[in-house]
């Protein structure tokens, strides 16, 4: 198992895109439609079920104009959650599979205003339920500050391959440089596959993504599917999100 940061050398063409435009669910769908001839269907935290593109596209723009409004109240002398609950959202798709791989995407959004950011790093994971026929293959993620400038490759990489608990985990430098958060939104994508011996196989997936800061370091992370656990050195904030559980079928 390998861990990529370089989104262009993806052959799935969803995946390539939400790595290069994690928060354009509109343009993602419209690459499933054109070239796979399959709408996709996305989870986002908060929302129960799946919604289209079109559909997911609507919510995020709306919350970023709902984040927008809070920083109006927030110069106008509001008092601010440290970590706003609204501070970020999170999302999951399956791209359309290619050559009998499943795609497991997860993609992370930070509100444009919030620079938050500080040690120690972030933690997101996503889950897929392996039970006894389905493996992971490859793990890739990527970052980008909220003008889409990709962050420095080594912003995400592995912790954890989660080849057993079916959970990858990836670490996600929280860094600020003029104001602007490195990781403002990424992707992580795990690839799927059926093993050998099995037919087609149903499972689901989600994506958990966690933000914190005032603390020292990670000690530990652990996860499956449905939790991400992580221990800190010192107390510190930490808000989890984490994706509606998304099923689909693996082809054999």
């Amino acid at each position: 198992m390998t861990v990529r940061s370089l989104e262009t050398q993806d052959t799935n063409l969803v995946v390539r895109y939400l790595h290069e435009h994690p928060t354009d669910y509109r343009g993602a769908d419209r690459v499933a439609r054109t070239h796979y001839a399959q709408p996709l269907r996305i989870h986002l935290n908060g929302i129960a079920g799946a919604l289209s593109g079109e559909q997911a596209q609507q919510v995020l723009d709306a919350r970023h104009a709902q984040r927008k409004d809070l920083l109006a109240r927030k110069r106008a002398g509001e008092t601010i959650m440290a970590i706003p609950t609204d501070a970020f959202t999170v999302g999951f798709v399956w791209a359309p599979t290619t050559g009998g791989v499943g795609f497991a995407t997860g993609t992370w959004d930070f509100r444009d205003d919030y620079v938050g950011a500080e040690a120690p790093d972030n933690i997101g994971t996503v889950g897929v339920e392996l039970g006894n026929c389905l493996q992971l293959g490859d793990t890739r993620s990527s970052a980008r500050n909220y003008q889409g400038t990709p962050a420095p490759a080594d912003t995400t990489y592995l912790r954890d391959a989660g080849l057993t608990s079916g959970s990858p985990i990836v670490g996600v430098r929280d860094t600020v440089s003029g104001f602007v958060q490195a990781a403002d939104n990424g992707t992580i994508t795990t690839d799927v596959t059926v093993k050998p011996g099995c037919g087609p196989t149903p499972t689901q997936g989600q994506f958990i993504y966690a933000h914190n800061q005032g603390g020292g370091s990670v000690l530990s992370a652990s996860a499956g599917f449905g939790f991400l656990n992580i221990s800190y050195s010192s107390p510190q904030m930490e808000l989890q999100k984490s994706s509606d559980i998304a099923g689909f079928t693996i082809p054999a």
